[in-house]
């Protein structure tokens, strides 16, 4: 088995007396309770290596993981958290992950990261500070005055979200794939 995050990239890989698959963690955020249990919340995670998108897991009958604690897959499937030190004392990495830093994606990573609310760009890209992201369907910013575009009957959930480009001059424009965007592996978030 191999332990993979929301787009497929394979997890670091550690070992001790049986093999699990983690990810250390940085920030933790509550985002819901259960108001129909114990008050179980629901926590969104977000890890150190960048490459592996926040998750949110409920935690029923487990502590609520802090910042250097581990999420951590087991080879049956469970998931579960681990302090920082129980975790390092236990285990030795013995694979890394498949997308250690520096390491590039495709442009389904790319897209799958845009939806997460991160910017990513290539790292073929030559003009510094250039970037991609999604630019959500309420931000749209339909102009005034004399030179306004007429949209029509176009009004709210009739405009869709679009991906825009901030350019190495530090303008923002709309963004269109090309077949060599589309096929390059050297996709990384942008800082």
């Amino acid at each position: 088995m191999e332990a993979t995050n929301q787009c497929g990239t394979p997890m670091p890989e550690y070992e001790s007396h049986k093999k699990v698959w983690a990810l250390k963690i940085a920030t933790v955020e509550i985002i819901a309770i259960d108001t129909t249990t114990d008050g179980n919340p629901k926590v969104r995670v977000t890890f150190e290596d960048r490459a592996f998108a926040p998750q949110e897991h409920w935690c029923v009958c487990k502590p609520i993981p802090q910042p250097g604690w581990y999420l951590v897959h087991y080879e049956d499937g469970y998931v579960s958290f681990s302090s920082g030190e129980t975790f390092e004392n236990g285990y030795t990495l013995i694979k890394p992950g498949d997308n250690p830093h520096g390491m590039w994606h495709s442009i389904g990573w790319a897209v799958k990261m845009m939806r997460d609310g991160m910017r990513v760009r290539r790292s073929g890209w030559n003009g510094k500070g250039m970037w991609i992201g999604i630019v959500p369907s309420d931000q749209w910013g339909l102009g005034s005055g004399q030179n306004a575009y007429d949209y029509g009957a176009a009004g709210p959930g009739m405009l869709l979200p679009w991906v825009g480009m901030r350019t190495a001059q530090g303008t923002f424009i709309p963004w269109l794939c090309s077949q060599t965007d589309l096929l390059s592996t050297d996709w990384e978030i942008a800082e």
